[in-house]
């Protein structure tokens, strides 16, 4: 399953978006971590659960794109692949995940896409 991928909007300024980005991250537990080449943010070190993660970032056109994922774990303490934030399997942290993502886009007053 891949990783939960949201564009959106916001009326507040980019400066805005990714230092209230960053601070909520922060608040959460999250840190700056380089995962495969690519720069995110990590919480959790994956021992009783994957590591979850986030990415914020700013196409040209002006629209944001948020990025949520969970590592997927083979066994304990050895993760493989990417879970969205959709599904039954890791239930419980993708509901973490997902409720930290949605309190962040009220946060920033996001305007989402109607798909």
């Amino acid at each position: 399953m891949a990783r939960f991928v949201q564009p959106f909007t916001s009326p507040l300024s980019e400066q805005q978006v990714f230092e209230e980005f960053e601070r909520f991250a922060r608040n959460e537990g999250f840190e700056h971590h380089t995962e495969k080449g690519e720069p995110c943010l990590k919480k959790g070190k994956g021992v009783a659960t994957g590591p979850q993660f986030l990415k914020l970032t700013k196409k040209p056109d002006g629209e944001f794109v948020l990025e949520a994922w969970i590592k997927y774990a083979i066994v304990p303490g050895v993760y493989v692949g990417e879970m969205g934030l959709d599904g039954f399997t890791g239930a419980i942290p993708k509901q973490m995940l997902k409720g930290r993502v949605d309190e962040f886009l009220k946060m920033i007053r996001a305007q989402v896409p109607v798909k």
